[in-house]
């Protein structure tokens, strides 16, 4: 094991307490030496840390940027929310785990089908001060397609550019307190230690694609927001 700094200042303080309590012999120098020895050592461990361990001093809440990780946030789809709702006339159910959606249409809505959306609320569950701010990322993992005219094609309208698809990431309207900013097709979403934060996810879909969809066929949408999927299935009756 390889050691730093930090662990051979803290051998090397300990050594000198052992070795001056057993070879020096006058009072006032051994009180003196160990004194310094176990000032030096304290000093390490509150403010360095060793051999893996975090000074015992730390901040204690998130390191700068905050962490992005799914272990530490909860999410929920809020579809008693208004926004989640696609702009047509359907049937809507939602998974016992909060985690998926399912949208089932008749086939001459599922025609004219023009938009989605998706208000999911996240749960930080990170322990810390009150002022200690959290982030978590939200991203597209799937968008599914439809065959027209032979070729498998994605539901989703494209930007204008063709750059990315035509969706936006915004704040929801149960939690607030947090932010969300759109950065290209990803989204940073941020609250405050054990608070919540709502993420609104509107995607422009391709109605002329939607149109190809066969009865009983269907396709889905995935995204993942803190590390959590959370999956929008839409189904032609």
């Amino acid at each position: 094991m390889a050691f730093g700094l930090n662990e051979v200042v803290l051998i090397v303080a300990f050594l000198g307490v052992i070795l001056a309590y057993k070879y020096v012999k006058d009072s006032k120098s051994k009180k003196q030496v160990m004194a310094g020895g176990a000032a030096v050592g304290i000093f390490v461990l509150l403010l360095g840390g060793a051999f893996g361990y975090p000074p015992v001093l730390s901040a204690g809440g998130p390191a700068a940027g905050g962490p992005i990780a799914g272990s530490l946030w909860d999410g929920a789809i809020d579809e008693a929310d208004a926004d989640t709702d696609t702009d047509r006339t359907e049937t809507e159910l939602e998974s016992p785990d909060q985690h998926a959606i399912l949208w089932i249409m008749a086939d001459a809505q599922m025609d004219g089908l023009g938009d989605l959306g998706l208000e999911v609320d996240m749960y930080n569950l990170n322990v810390g001060k009150t002022t200690d701010i959290w982030k978590g990322e939200a991203s597209t993992v799937k968008v599914g397609t439809v065959i027209v005219s032979g070729i498998p094609t994605p539901v989703a309208n494209y930007t204008t550019d063709r750059s990315r698809f035509a969706m936006t990431y915004a704040e929801g309207t149960t939690f607030t307190a947090g932010d969300v900013i759109q950065v290209h097709d990803k989204a940073i979403f941020s609250a405050t230690s054990l608070a919540a934060e709502s993420v609104l996810t509107t995607f422009l879909i391709d109605p002329a694609v939607a149109d190809d969809l066969p009865a009983g066929g269907s396709f889905q949408i995935v995204l993942s927001i803190g590390g959590i999927v959370f999956t929008m299935t839409l189904q032609e009756s």
